[in-house]
């Protein structure tokens, strides 16, 4: 008994002057005459018998193992969560910051990319590591928005990406809603347009936002949209749009005349795309995020904890059963 004692209490000795004290290994192992491998295996002894418990508590490791879960549950390519900030007017310079990073990561000098509109998204683009890029093309996948505030324009942002990046850019030289489909269907014979449209469908990355069906819709707010085709979208099911394309909570495309007036990419081509990046987050976004989600046309969700934990709550809770069965 008097020897088990004695290796209990050397045992915890060691464990304190590690993990307390900051002392070594071989720090310790001088100290009370023992050998570094001896003073080594105190510590896994310690460990197993719980004598030693490690908790990880940095809001980040939270973010970490949501992370897997949105990745595994919906088979996406990657997932990127940030810590949700305390000020509702931080998270889209959190959600910009966080997507800038990790575009940092995956875009290459010989690629290309392919760009939208919106606000979050313009963030993105404001947050990007200058380079000089001669070879990378940024290609605009969605028509402009005449009215919209400074800056989330759709011809904005892909000249500022460019920019950042010492890149190319090849401009969608139409509106991203014409008035008529009469209109569209002129508009789409024009070389220009086409050749745009056509290197927009092979980009090797898309950067998207997701809007909501409401008032604060950039569509809504740049007159393209009214509050009586709002409610149509709504009856009909819309949830949210991506590239001014509505759709349901199970990511099927609504249909809508507006469609037949749209300059850009749909869903379907979307789909195709190798790698689309959403950016997206806010208690208002967590119906669209899913129905993008579940549509099969994201690759790479970055979003924040919040929104994060509440798509997955309402998936798990089997509120609206998935109906794509992931890409």
């Amino acid at each position: 008994m008097k020897s088990l004692l004695t290796e209990d209490m050397l045992m915890m000795r060691i464990a304190w002057l590690y993990y307390n004290q900051g002392l070594t290994q071989r720090e310790i192992g001088d100290q009370l005459n023992l050998s570094r491998i001896k003073v080594l295996r105190y510590l896994a002894k310690a460990r197993r018998q719980g004598v030693i418990q490690i908790r990880l508590v940095s809001p980040l490791f939270n973010c970490l193992a949501i992370e897997g879960k949105v990745k595994e549950v919906f088979n996406l390519k990657d997932v990127m969560v940030v810590p949700t900030p305390k000020e509702r007017d931080g998270l889209r310079k959190a959600l910009g910051l966080a997507g800038a990073v990790y575009l940092d990561k995956l875009l290459k000098p010989n690629m290309s990319l392919g760009t939208t509109w919106g606000s979050t998204v313009y963030e993105v683009g404001i947050n990007l590591e200058l380079k000089q890029w001669p070879e990378f093309r940024v290609v605009q996948m969605v028509g402009g928005l005449a009215k919209s505030g400074i800056g989330i324009n759709a011809f904005d942002i892909a000249k500022n990406i460019a920019d950042a990046l010492g890149g190319q850019c090849i401009y969608l030289q139409a509106p991203l809603l014409t008035d008529t489909s009469d209109t569209r269907a002129v508009l789409l014979k024009e070389s220009a347009v086409q050749r745009t449209l056509a290197l927009a469908r092979t980009v090797d990355v898309a950067l998207v936002g997701l809007g909501t069906v409401s008032n604060e819709s950039p569509l809504v707010k740049s007159g393209f949209i009214d509050s009586l085709q709002l409610d149509i979208l709504r009856t009909r099911g819309a949830v949210g749009d991506t590239l001014g394309r509505y759709f349901d909570i199970h990511g099927n495309a609504v249909d809508s005349e507006l469609n037949d007036r749209i300059i850009g990419l749909d869903l379907e081509d979307l789909r195709k795309i190798k790698c689309v990046t959403a950016v997206a987050g806010g208690p208002d976004k967590i119906e669209t995020i899913l129905g993008g989600l579940r549509g099969g046309f994201i690759d790479v969700l970055i979003t924040d904890e919040q929104t994060a934990q509440s798509v997955l709550d309402i998936e798990g809770a089997g509120l609206h059963p998935a109906l794509n069965g992931g890409r």
